[in-house]
This record gives structure tokens, C-alpha cells and sequence, in this order.
């Protein structure tokens, strides 16, 4: 039988000369390293200019999740452009598009990015585009070079096609993680609270009712939610109800809602008493939205990397937005995830020719081997020709009390990227 997960909360060190804190300050302040270049400056990129089309929801009931993707899309170009020679010689754009959370809406955009605006590959930022999209990206064998990977646990996308290329975790792990978190911190009864909205929310449930009986956690049960409901507090008194023999301070209450709706979703069982842990789903963690709400114990995972790490990568990141989006707020995996999406197009198409097509983006994806991204990638990935991407069941914990994040290290004996500090990603 295997062993329980022991886990180990490292809390990022206060600022010194070489570290940068687990901040709760607005982006524009957070202290950036010097933006990393060459020695020699770049030549100008003077090819034809490739274009990559990024859906997300700007708008619409999960917009609190995706919102600043474009934010960090279009600071990347500018970076690229201008201090790193483009992508293979060439200038680059990203051509941004808002699916309103809407999968007739994703499919509109789609439409028009690759018939209308010439894009050669997508980038997808919302669960709902990746639902909708699925066949579109069959039918024209067109690449989706990374973003969200939510709805793989609904067998859906990535994992499937052999068109969707992943970045970020998906399938088990979106289901599974929380309940690794809460058996590792003991905290009991395990509740998940999810979207009544997407598929994979009910999917993700399921696994993590699955996973629980595996680790022998105590499972209380589903309770599936509207993101738009004006009120929790019957689900509220639900999980109050199920720990009045143990505490208000016992249970780990998992919510998959949009960052908006889980702050009221925890401000209403607030009131009701309840202290325990809340488990955030991916998209979940939104530090604005976490910053606001008093005396919130978190416990979770990011599917795209964790904008607080010491890290080296991390801090050439923070730089660029602080250079190229001063005052704009980047602190939510999305945006860290469009940023490794486009980093990984930038590496895998280094070598681009004359032009590029979508099917020079499909040749290059395919020949990726052995991948990390110096721990940007949550898992060491390797693309085959014809076949689905790998699911990536690896992720970043974390905790989160009185405003700030600590890396949860949840097995100390393996990476799955490789990385040892606080870019280690645990599998399973």
C-alpha cells in the first residue's frame, strides 16, 4: 500500500536583495529582476509576421478566471518583438478574441481568427471554448498550442485529439488534487462544491470521489452550484450540518466556481460559521479575489505556474509585465499559463522557415521531446505525431493564510518537471 502524502509548507522568504516575497501588493509593485537579454541586441525581426489567436472569456460568468490573458498576450509580443528578435526571425502577433463564455461564441471566434485573421495556431482560455471548439479543430486538423485543460476530464480536447496540444494540467489532476491536499493536511470531511455549468465540473467530481475512497478520506458528498445563484447560504448550512459533531473548523470544502462567485460562495458560509480549509480548483486562485476576503484559509493547486516563486523564470516574467503592463494584474493561473502557452510556441517554432503555416506548427509540435521549459511546464512533456497529448497529472500546491502563499511540497522525493525549488510540481 502506498504511503501517505506528507506534506511540507514552505513559506517564501521576505524580501532581500535576490528574493522576491509571496507579495499581496498590486502586480505594479511587486520588486521584477531585469528583464533577461542577450548580450548582443536581437536583430529586428524582419520575416512575415506570424499570428496566434488567443480565445478567452473576457467576458461572461467565468471572466473573473481569464479575463487578463489578453493582458499578458500582448505584453509577451512586445517583449518578443522588441528585445528578443521575434519568434525564428519572424515579428509575431497575438490576436485576441472574447468568446463571452460562450461555445456558439467560441466557435464564431474561431472562425474568423483562422479564416478572416490568418492565425496558425490557438490558444484557448476558457473551459467553455474548449468544449465547443472540439470538432472545428478535428475537422481542419488545426493545432491549439496550450491554455486551459479543464474539460480533459470530461474527455474532452486535450488528451483526445491529436490537434490539442497541452500546457497545463487537466484530467485527474483537476479531480484528484484537492483530495491529495486535504488528506495531506488531515483535514475531514472532504465536500466538493461544483459548477452546474460545464461537464468537467461533474467529472472532476467524480474522480475526486474516486480518490478519496482510494486514500481513505472521508468524502461528505457533491454539492453542484450555480455560478450565477444570488445566494449559498442553503449549501452553506449543508456543510455546516455535516461538521456540527466535529467543529466549525474541521472540513475542506473544494469549490470549482469562477473566482467572483467562489469569494461568495465562501463570504456566505462565512456567516454561517464555517472556519475550515477551502480547496481552490485551478482558476480558482485569483490573489485580487483572495486579498479581499478576511481570515480565508486556502489550500490548492495553479495549472499555470505560480506567479509568487523565487525562480528564476518567474521573475524574468514578473519584469516583462512590469515593463510591458506596468499596473496591470497578472496574478492568476491563466495568465501565467497563456505566458508558458506562448513561451513554448516561441521555443518549438525557433526554428521557423520563410513561412509558417498551421501545418509547420503541427510538424514542430509533434518533434517536441523531453520538454520542461526550466520548470514553467508542470510536467516534462513529449508530443507524438498522430497521437493525443500526454494528460499532465502534475501541479503546484500551495497554501494561502493572512494574505500571502506558501509552496506545499506534497512529496519531497519526486518533481515532475525536474525542478527542485519552488517550481517543484507533484504528480498523481
Amino acid at each position: 500500500m502506498k504511503k501517505p502524502v506528507k506534506a511540507t509548507v514552505k513559506t517564501t522568504p521576505k524580501t532581500t536583495a535576490t528574493t522576491v516575497p509571496a507579495t499581496t501588493a498590486p502586480a505594479s509593485t511587486v520588486p521584477a529582476a531585469p528583464v533577461t537579454t542577450k548580450e548582443a541586441t536581437p536583430a529586428k525581426p524582419a520575416g512575415s509576421t506570424i499570428k496566434i489567436g488567443l480565445i478567452s472569456a473576457e467576458t461572461g460568468t467565468a471572466s473573473s478566471a481569464y479575463k487578463n490573458s489578453p493582458i499578458v498576450a500582448k505584453a509577451w509580443e512586445r517583449w518578443v518583438n522588441t528585445e528578443m528578435g521575434g519568434v525564428g526571425g519572424h515579428p509575431v502577433e497575438v490576436v485576441t478574441a472574447d468568446d463571452k463564455n460562450d461555445a456558439a461564441g467560441a466557435q464564431a471566434a474561431a472562425a474568423d481568427l483562422i479564416d478572416s485573421k490568418n492565425v496558425v495556431a490557438l490558444v484557448l482560455q476558457d473551459s467553455t471554448a474548449e468544449s465547443g471548439l472540439q470538432t472545428l479543430v478535428n475537422d481542419r486538423k488545426f493545432p491549439v498550442v496550450g491554455g486551459s485543460a479543464n474539460n480533459a476530464a470530461a474527455g474532452i480536447g486535450y488528451g483526445v485529439s491529436p490537434y490539442y496540444f497541452m500546457t497545463s494540467p487537466g484530467g485527474p489532476a483537476g479531480g484528484e488534487s484537492a483530495v491529495v491536499i486535504a488528506k495531506a493536511l488531515g483535514q475531514t470531511p472532504y465536500t466538493a462544491a461544483v459548477c452546474a455549468e460545464v461537464a468537467a465540473c461533474a467529472a472532476g467530481a467524480k474522480q475526486a470521489e474516486n480518490k478519496a475512497k482510494a486514500v481513505n478520506l472521508d468524502y461528505a458528498g457533491v454539492l453542484t452550484v450555480l455560478g450565477s445563484a444570488p445566494s449559498y447560504t442553503p449549501e452553506c448550512l449543508e456543510i455546516m450540518s455535516r461538521i456540527a459533531s466535529i467543529g466549525r473548523a474541521a472540513g475542506f470544502v473544494s469549490v470549482g466556481l469562477a473566482p467572483t462567485a467562489f469569494a461568495r460562495f465562501v463570504k456566505d458560509c462565512s456567516r454561517q460559521g464555517y472556519e475550515g480549509y477551502w480547496g481552490a480548483s485551478a482558476n480558482v486562485t485569483n490573489q485580487a479575489i483572495l486579498d479581499a476576503i478576511d481570515n480565508i484559509k486556502v489550500a490548492g493547486y495553479v495549472n499555470g505556474f505560480p506567479w509568487w516563486a523565487d525562480a528564476a523564470p518567474v521573475k524574468a516574467f514578473r519584469a516583462v509585465m512590469a515593463k510591458y503592463a506596468p499596473g496591470d494584474d497578472y496574478r492568476e493561473p491563466a495568465s501565467t499559463g497563456t505566458w508558458t502557452a506562448l513561451e513554448m510556441f516561441r521555443k518549438t517554432m525557433s526554428t521557423a522557415g520563410s513561412t509558417v503555416t498551421k501545418d509547420d506548427v503541427l510538424k514542430a509540435y509533434w518533434n517536441v521531446k523531453n520538454e520542461s521549459l526550466d520548470g514553467l511546464l508542470p510536467k516534462t512533456i513529449t508530443y507524438s505525431e498522430g497521437k493525443p497529448s500526454p494528460l499532465m497529472n502534475c501541479y503546484w500546491a500551495y497554501t494561502y493564510k493572512v494574505g500571502k502563499f506558501a509552496q506545499l511540497v506534497l512529496d519531497a522525493n519526486t518533481t515532475g518537471n525536474g525542478q527542485t525549488n519552488d517550481l517543484r510540481t507533484y504528480c498523481g
